[in-house]
């Protein structure tokens, strides 16, 4: 969208509501076509009509959602009785097709195209020049196989882009003085990361935890877009011992609930693997033996939890091993595999900055890692 952001002065914020905006269109070809059928002599035409969109309302309140569905539905009855062409342009590697090909009313995907860079946006509209002359003058609308779907559910259903639950979790313990400003740094590197890329901000969910004798939720598993602060007044303190076993607890609870909110949703939010993301020293520490008892007990059921969702693809966990002195093995545990590549080792600003790039592009790539079940080998380049 970047090609008419600066003539357009676009803002990129809010839902987006596809079954509304296209209700405006119709109303517009509708004028239109009463001046073209009172016209002397009448005026033959043909409607076209591209829609660029990612195909993802990112709305889920029931009272709007309905009303969508309301909307698309009555769109889909007027394109097919008017036998109205549509072009589905798909922005972005997360575009809902599916959904934009059901708009095209078309079994195929003739009418449906997907763009994930400018370079593909100038090839389509240079296709698109290539063939105006046959799009404008072809007269095949009486030959289209309509299908206008009347589920509302189902459509709804389709019109839902996928969630990338994600936790950050830190260990602030006494053992991690001299990292603060490095780690604070990052954080605020990696918000401005996912900001900037539009497809990822509207997956991602983001939470970060801190933890050494307490453990901090400094915000909230929630879309990144509606988080005020995007890491900027996060506290980096470095102080007491490293509660890991229940600090990780923690954090799958989170996820946990997150992902049974996505579940009881109506419609139902579908959602890739989750990744914890953990940098720690891999020392689990504890200030008593009563606190001692339950950190050993939760990190116990930690490593269970984690090994057995990592297994059956659940769940994904990359470790920073921090310091010279980390645990490695208990670091390696974590991940849930018995190989290291998921596990970075981090001793200096250099070494933490190329952590932050390896997330950077593990969160870019997570879709099709997931969906294709890539080996995060072939990322290894960036933590060499």
């Amino acid at each position: 969208m970047q090609l008419f952001e600066q003539e357009l002065n676009f803002c990129y914020e809010g839902a987006s509501f596809i079954g509304s905006a296209l209700q405006e269109m119709t109303c517009l070809v509708e004028e239109r076509t009463v001046e073209y059928k009172n016209h002397v002599p009448r005026i033959r035409y043909s409607t076209i009509v591209f829609l660029l969109s990612d195909g993802n309302i990112n709305c889920y309140n029931a009272d709007i959602v309905r009303k969508e569905n309301e909307a698309l539905q009555l769109t889909q009855q007027y394109i097919c009785e008017n036998h109205i062409e549509v072009v589905s342009v798909g922005i972005g590697r997360l575009c809902n097709y599916n959904f934009l090909k059901e708009l095209t009313g078309l079994n195929s995907d003739r009418h449906v195209k997907r763009v994930n860079s400018i370079v593909d946006l100038k090839d389509f509209v240079n296709q698109l020049e290539a063939e105006s002359d046959m799009i404008i003058t072809r007269n095949d609308f009486q030959s289209k196989k309509w299908h206008v779907q009347k589920n509302m559910h189902t459509i709804c259903s389709l019109n839902t882009s996928k969630r990338i639950p994600i936790i950050f979790l830190i260990d602030t313990s006494k053992s991690m003085s001299g990292y603060e400003d490095l780690i604070k740094t990052s954080i605020c590197k990696l918000y401005d990361f996912i900001l900037d890329d539009r497809t990822v901000s509207n997956a991602v969910e983001l939470s970060v935890l801190t933890f050494n004798n307490d453990i901090f939720v400094h915000e909230q598993l929630c879309e990144i877009k509606r988080q005020e602060k995007r890491g900027r007044s996060i506290h980096i303190e470095c102080t007491g011992t490293s509660l890991i076993g229940l600090a990780l607890n923690a954090a799958i609870q989170q996820l946990e609930e997150r992902i049974k909110t996505y579940t009881q949703n109506i419609p139902k939010v579908r959602y890739y693997v989750p990744i914890i993301f953990i940098i720690s020293h891999g020392k689990s520490e504890y200030p008593n033996d009563n606190t001692g008892k339950q950190e050993e007990e939760a990190l116990v059921s930690a490593k269970a939890f984690i090994k057995k969702k990592v297994s059956e693809n659940r769940l994904g966990i990359i470790s920073g091993a921090i310091g010279n002195c980390c645990n490695l093995s208990l670091m390696r545990e974590l991940t849930g595999i018995d190989t290291d590549n998921r596990l970075i080792k981090i001793d200096t600003e250099i070494s933490l900055n190329k952590f932050l790039d390896y997330t950077k592009v593990i969160i870019h790539n997570w879709p099709q890692i997931c969906r294709h079940h890539l080996d995060l080998d072939m990322f290894s380049s960036y933590i060499q």
